[in-house]
């Protein structure tokens, strides 16, 4: 491109900056850390992180061709572009302002070539500013040789300056980008705003990266010094710089795609993508500004813990942190729990969620299916189930903090302790959880789950010992009995291979059990203007078998009880019918007397011989037959 000196006012800034394209630019100094180890930080046995000074840029060593484009202009030294710069800012809120004004809106105060001369001196600027420096080996040895007091300060440290230098480097941004859109209006064809943009993302970008690697290799040096209110604050931080990275490639994508900058959900012109560079620019501009934002508002939050920390024991005598990624009782750490969520880790298998609706809960009308899911970690079993409105699902789990971790959406309550909520549910989900926690406290987690369900268990329950934190995995068979042997459900294995079918995920198809109550009898009354009495009775057929022959053997016990009864009952009958009445009755003897009883009996021996014949012994038996005709006789 060959450079004019004639005709500013039609030259575009690409033609004022031909100067800084050549070769030859100027060289600064850059900004790098180094350690004084002479001084102090208030703490005994620390040192303070300094910063060399940097050199600023002497614009009397610009391209002389650039000079003589401004027209004569004198070309700004240091003191000149400090002096600028609140008014900058003025301009840039002003530029911000104009371009989202109507076209009708008033001319800019300054004519095109003073903005292009703005413009051009802040290019030169953001070219010449030094690149992110790398952690030097002598910054670590400095770092590893630091007691935790000092380190936590180093972080504390590292963290304002990076505050301090984002603030400056948006403000700085901000204020070239409005001037740069009141350009924009002037020569809608100007793209430098390209180059200006992708340059300030990437140096706000290594800014960032440089940071969280310096403070990754302090945490994993000495990893117990990073205390663990501090080590929650960074791994928001974390959080939210992966969200912000996220959108930083949704950027690129559209970049690629459409060519344009924008963000998701942001919204331009009618409701599409920037139909303008202007709107573009806009858009681009506008994560810059979230991530300065996101910082600002980490660095509170971290300072707020080290406020916190303040006055506590800071030795490292405590040993080592856990490594592990549960605790002693099976539930995940925090750190473990907030990964999880970060990295979208956690699993959820919708087929098996969409077979227990279909085969098994078959919600309906009248009354809404209420689940209870124990062990739900991040709640997205829950969260699946709610937004189907076909059932109500609640989540708990024992991980500390859970509730702040998932916005509410999970409850905290410990698993493993006797418990008792405010409600129960018609069945009870316990997905992934068993394996995790110790065998002395299985016992309690399966009283906990049998408390709450009404109706059923679904159940899994893993096998495989080199599972992340498993502790305590049992075999299909092991599973099945001891849930059986625990809670007294029964495993319903119709119903669970249905069920099985229907998972997506391996693991979870090949352990998933579903245990239901062994006679579960709803007996409902509606009462209008006549009492309609409607009972249900869901029974499984072989319950029904066992019913049928109890009651065939009860009936059969009772009649053969029966028959006993009325034949020992018949035979006292008679028995005691003929005592009473051999003692009531009375025989008259040859000498007028009568015979009672036992006497009479063994009188008749007597007797007999006396009454020849059959018909004498008719006689004596007669009275006994016949007392009627005995007592008539004795009257006459």
């Amino acid at each position: 491109m060959k450079c004019r000196t004639d005709h500013l006012e039609q030259k575009s800034a690409a033609e004022v900056l031909c100067g800084w394209m050549s070769p030859v630019r100027p060289k600064f100094a850059g900004q790098e850390l180094s350690f004084q180890k002479d001084s102090k930080i208030g703490v005994e046995g620390s040192h303070k992180v300094t910063r060399r000074e940097q050199v600023a840029p002497k614009r009397s060593n610009l391209n002389s061709a650039t000079c003589t484009l401004l027209a004569g202009r004198t070309c700004l030294r240091p003191e000149g572009t400090e002096r600028m710069r609140p008014w900058r800012l003025l301009l840039g809120a002003l530029g911000v302002a104009r371009s989202q004004a109507a076209p009708a809106a008033a001319e800019p105060a300054l004519s095109p070539e003073q903005l292009e001369e703005l413009v051009t001196n802040e290019l030169l600027a953001q070219d010449a500013a030094a690149s992110e420096p790398l952690h030097r080996l002598d910054e670590f040895l400095q770092v590893q040789e630091m007691d935790c007091s000092a380190r936590l300060f180093y972080l504390m440290n590292r963290t304002v300056g990076l505050r301090d230098e984002l603030a400056k480097l948006h403000s700085d941004f901000m204020g070239v980008a409005g001037v740069y859109l009141q350009l924009m209006q002037q020569m809608p064809s100007e793209s430098l705003w390209v180059w200006l943009l992708a340059t300030s993302e990437e140096r706000l970008t290594q800014k960032v990266q440089t940071y969280f690697f310096r403070i990754m290799a302090l945490a994993v040096d000495q990893h117990h010094c990073l205390k663990a209110i501090a080590r929650d604050a960074v791994l928001r931080g974390v959080e939210g710089w992966k969200k912000l990275h996220v959108d930083y490639l949704a950027q690129q994508w559209y970049g690629f795609a459409f060519g344009t900058f924008s963000q998701p959900g942001m919204s331009a012109g009618d409701g599409g993508a920037p139909s303008s560079a202007q709107e573009s620019f806009v858009a681009g501009s506008f994560w810059i500004s979230k991530v300065f934002r996101w910082f600002d508002g980490y660095a509170q939050d971290l300072y707020k813990a080290m406020l916190e920390l303040e006055g506590a024991e800071l030795t490292s005598g405590e040993g080592p942190v856990r490594l592990h990624h549960q605790d002693e009782q099976g539930s995940f750490v925090t750190y473990e729990f907030l990964r999880r969520k970060v990295f979208g880790q956690w699993a959820i298998d919708k087929g098996l969620l969409r077979g227990l609706i279909r085969h098994v809960w078959q919600p309906g009308f009248e009354e809404t299916t209420a689940i209870g899911d124990f062990g739900a970690g991040g709640g997205h079993y829950s969260k699946w189930l709610n937004e189907t409105g076909l059932v109500e699902a609640f989540a708990f789990d024992g991980t500390h903090q859970a509730a702040e971790l998932t916005d509410g959406l999970v409850q905290e309550v410990n698993l493993v302790q006797d418990l008792t909520l405010w409600r129960t549910f018609d069945w009870v989900l316990c997905l992934e959880v068993g394996e995790h926690v110790p065998k002395q406290y299985s016992s309690t987690l399966l009283s906990n789950l049998k408390r709450h369900a009404r109706k059923g268990l679904v159940m899994s329950w893993s096998d495989d010992w080199e599972g992340i934190g498993h502790v305590n995995c049992l075999s299909r068979p092991e599973f099945i009995a001891f849930v059986q042997k625990s809670t007294g459900f029964v495993l319903d294995e119709p119903a669970t291979e249905v069920v099985r079918g229907a998972c997506e995920i391996d693991y979870i198809a090949r352990t998933m059990i579903m245990m239901v109550i062994i006679t579960t009898i709803t007996i409902t009354i509606t009462i209008t203007i006549t009492i309609t009495i409607t009972i249900t009775i869901t029974i499984t057929i072989t319950i029904i078998i066992i019913i049928i022959i109890i009651i065939m053997t009860i009936i059969i016990i009772t009649i053969i009880i029966t028959i006993i009864i009325i034949v020992i009952s018949t035979i006292g009958s008679i028995v005691v019918s003929i005592v009473i009445r051999l003692w009531r009755f009375s025989v008259p003897r040859a000498d007028g007397g009568l015979w009672r009883g036992g006497v009479l009996l063994k009188s008749a021996a007597k007797l007999g011989p006396q009454r020849k014949g059959t018909l004498g012994r008719l006689a004596f038996w007669k009275p006994l037959l016949c007392p009627a005709a005995a007592q008539k006789a004795r009257k006459a």
